[in-house]
């Protein structure tokens, strides 16, 4: 926790990038330190056939103490 002091006006800009202007006296703000340590895995397939079918499946895990994120993604192309 910290406290900025300060006379007349003043610009501050906090963490998400908002200002905020007319800002008097003081201004009151805490930090936190969301996460010490990310992980993320990712597993994926691929299938090939000829040159002109291609299928792709993709699965991947984020996750910290704070958050946990699991995304799956697929794909499939052909080319004339």
């Amino acid at each position: 926790t910290g406290k900025l002091q300060g006379f007349g006006l003043a610009m501050v800009a906090d963490r998400t990038g908002r200002t905020f202007v007319g800002v008097k006296d003081e201004l009151l703000f805490t930090t936190e330190v969301l996460d010490d340590f990310t992980y993320r895995a990712r597993l994926g397939l691929e299938a090939q056939y000829q040159d002109s079918l291609f299928v792709g499946l993709n699965l991947g895990y984020t996750g910290s103490s704070n958050f946990d994120e699991l995304g799956l993604s697929a794909i499939v192309s052909y080319k004339f």
